[in-house]
């Protein structure tokens, strides 16, 4: 993995061609010249990992989930928001969540061998706030680890010294369940450098303050960086899903790229239990030609290009297409209009009409035409010359 090119913020204040630039990666959102990224190499792990992400750790610069996204072949990421939460993902029969309890068994107690490993993600309060609001984390059997030295996650603090960041954790049970797995110790010599970087940036004798000037506008602060500095790259995104016996299920598949405003439309297979009046209601037929899904997926790839960020009103949305593509960001149009307008509330079409917005023209069949079309609307009202651009 690398930090792509043409993602670059400003170190000064200056135009032009004078205008210093310093390229950031997109994923920890770090100067390219402090970011490890480059150095995290893939494991073919068995076991599955799913990490269940707090919101306010998704965009954290020093957290640790971006090494097991980049670095585990195995694994997927849900972002958690208490306001709107994500479909239940499907887990596996043999799931367990990893808790550092004195009263739940280690890993290598269990009387089975776990399929897929389940990890909370976010400071300690925020964990036991995602298990309390989860009750699919509190039907999983719980076990532990045993670590035998301290985290090496030095720049947080950690309640006990039986607790590890995310990485350590997942780490450590997979060394537990799949002995003969390679490469975790390159994956660990990554997570030491960020550390060891970070640690000698801190140091208060190297450490330069900001001048005023730099610091971004207040209203922009209170929106992801990679939302502010990076919207050139996000792919807006609409998915068509209606109800089936088997839960709902993706049939249309939209979307709009910032950098140049193209459309992306593809119109997935339709199962025969479908009931019409879903489709109806989605504006739908079966009449309409459809691709297969991995065609459409191939397509999909390669229209959003090389380091794309999904955007997408709802959480949900950005939950399903993550589990066709689990490494790329993802962000909730929802939540950065709401960190803007705490009193904000109602649906997105509403949300367009309070800010007197026009929906967007997109050419695509059904609702989806009008769904997305207001999601891009309110996109260009947020970065297009609405949020201040960081000095």
């Amino acid at each position: 993995m690398h930090c792509p090119p043409g993602r670059a913020e400003s170190d000064s204040p200056l135009s032009g061609s004078d205008r210093p630039t310093r390229e950031r990666c997109y994923r920890c959102h770090k100067p390219a010249a402090t970011c490890v990224c480059a150095s995290i190499q893939r494991v073919e792990n068995r076991t599955r990992v799913t990490i269940f992400q707090h919101p306010r750790e998704r965009f954290h610069p020093l957290g640790t989930v971006r090494f097991a996204e980049l670095g585990l072949a195995n694994s997927r990421v849900f972002v958690h928001h208490a306001h709107l939460p994500p479909p239940a993902p499907k887990l596996s029969e043999h799931a367990v969540l990893l808790y550092p309890s004195p009263r739940v068994p280690l890993v290598t107690e269990l009387g089975f061998v776990p399929s897929e490993l389940v990890v909370v993600d976010g400071t300690w309060h925020h964990a036991k706030t995602l298990l309390r609001d989860m009750p699919l984390l509190r039907a999983l059997p719980r076990v532990r680890l045993a670590p035998t030295q301290p985290s090496r996650y030095r720049i947080r603090r950690e309640p006990r010294q039986e607790c590890v960041s995310t990485i350590e954790a997942i780490l450590l049970a997979l060394t537990e369940l799949e002995p003969q797995l390679d490469g975790m110790e390159r994956l660990l010599a990554a997570f030491d450098a960020m550390i060891e970087q970070q640690i000698r940036l801190s140091d208060p004798d190297k450490r330069r303050r900001r001048a005023p000037a730099q610091r971004r506008a207040a209203q922009a602060r209170m929106l992801p960086r990679a939302f502010v500095e990076c919207w050139q790259d996000l792919v807006v995104v609409y998915l068509e899903r209606v109800p089936s016996p088997r839960g709902p299920e993706v049939v249309q598949w939209v979307a709009w790229r910032a950098r140049d405003a193209a459309t992306f439309e593809a119109r997935l297979p339709i199962a025969d239990d479908v009931a019409d009046a879903h489709l109806l209601h989605s504006g739908l037929t079966r009449m309409l030609p459809g691709d297969s899904f991995d065609a459409a997926m191939e397509r999909f790839r390669a229209f959003a290009g090389k380091a794309p960020m999904l955007a997408a009103w709802h959480q949900r949305t950005l939950d399903a297409a993550g589990e066709h593509f689990p490494t790329v960001p993802r962000v909730c149009v929802k939540a950065v209009h709401r960190r803007l307008h705490p009193a904000a509330a109602g649906t997105l079409e509403q949300t367009v009409a309070e800010h007197g917005l026009e929906t967007v023209p997109i050419s695509a069949a059904g609702r989806a035409r009008q769904r997305l079309g207001d999601a891009v609307a309110l996109v260009q009202h947020l970065t297009q010359g609405k949020i201040p651009a960081p000095l």
